[in-house]
Parts: structure tokens; C-alpha cells; sequence
């Protein structure tokens, strides 16, 4: 027999990976004891208790494997947090959309000006 909690606390000393979640779940136990561990910034402070529930983590961005151990099947569960995603968020990705619409519109403007376009070139006779 050994910790669930001590066995995760050990693998992830000195990592802290910041702004993510992970919960671990027995789906072969009760359902009062499916959830084995939780690790996060979510977390209420001094307690293991989860401050969304699981189906919102489920709907949003999350990830999700099951591993096999001793002849059940654990799943972990991985999902950031809002600050992690609000953190992650900046103008670059706007700045990028914004500069590929403008090359895009440029580009369409060129072609359209230009005097030599494949549909007015008419018809060519054959000699």
C-alpha cells in the first residue's frame, strides 16, 4: 500500500509548473473515493477541495489520458488555469491575424490592377 499523495508530491518536487491543474481519478472505486489527488493553483488554500467542478473543467481546455495501474485504470486530468490563460494571451496573435489580412489584401489589389490578368487576355487564334 502506498500514497497517492506522496508518490505525486515526490514526482513534482521542484517542478511547479505553474498555472496548470492535475487531478488523478480511480474510476474502479466508490464514487466517494474516485478522486485520488489534486494539485494546483485552483486549489482553496489549505484543503484539496476544487474550486470549479468537474464538468467545467471537462467543457473547457483541458487534457485527459488513463493509465493503467495494479489492474484499474486511473485518469489523469490536466487543465490551466484562467490566469495561466489570461497571462498567455497578447497582441501578437491579433497583430498576426491583422498583418496576413492586409498582405492578403494587398496582394488580391495587385493582381486586380494589373493589366496583364488571365481572364483579359481573350481569345488566341491558332496559326
Amino acid at each position: 500500500m502506498f500514497s497517492i499523495v506522496h508518490l505525486v508530491d515526490m514526482s513534482l518536487a521542484g517542478t511547479h509548473p505553474p498555472g496548470i491543474n492535475v487531478l488523478f481519478f480511480d474510476w474502479g472505486a466508490d464514487p466517494s473515493e474516485r478522486g485520488l489527488y489534486h494539485y494546483g493553483s485552483d486549489l482553496q488554500r489549505g484543503t484539496r477541495e476544487l474550486v470549479e467542478d468537474e464538468s467545467t473543467i471537462r467543457a473547457g481546455v483541458h487534457f485527459s489520458t488513463v493509465v493503467p495501474v495494479g489492474g484499474r485504470e486511473w485518469e489523469l486530468l490536466g487543465h490551466p488555469t484562467t490566469a495561466y490563460l489570461s497571462a498567455e494571451r497578447s497582441a501578437w496573435s491579433l497583430g498576426v491575424l491583422g498583418g496576413g489580412f492586409l498582405v492578403t489584401v494587398a496582394i488580391a489589389v495587385t493582381w486586380r490592377s494589373s493589366p496583364r490578368t488571365l481572364c483579359s487576355s481573350g481569345p488566341t487564334r491558332a496559326t
